[in-house]
């Protein structure tokens, strides 16, 4: 008769019975199948990094697209500025010719 193991498991009530060779051959399984998932983590990790790099990309684009916008707006709103500030120096300019023209006309000159 076989020596037998008694494994409990979390999700189990009664322990499971196995064979000393069958839990021999599970376990050289296992080993043969841990170098897979040795490359399956490292892919795995890879991949990661991947989208970290692409995530990282797209988080560089949109600030390059809003750093564009707002510069635009700041350019427009600059443009708009400079354009007010004119037209109010013109006015000014106008209402000064507009008095020395009423002041030279009383004084006759």
């Amino acid at each position: 008769m076989a020596d037998t193991i008694s494994i409990k498991f979390k999700d189990t009530a009664k322990p499971v019975q196995i064979t000393t060779k069958r839990f021999g051959e599970l376990m050289k399984d296992a080993i043969d199948r841990s170098g897979t998932m040795e490359m399956m983590d490292e892919i795995g990790e890879k991949l990661a990094e991947i989208k970290l790099a692409r995530a990282r990309a797209v988080a560089r684009d949109r600030a390059a697209r809003d750093a564009a916008t707002q510069a635009q707006r700041d350019r427009a709103a600059f443009d708009h500025a400079w354009a007010t500030r004119a037209e109010h120096q013109r006015q000014q300019l106008r209402d000064m010719n507009k008095r020395a023209a009423e002041f030279y006309g009383r004084a006759g000159r």
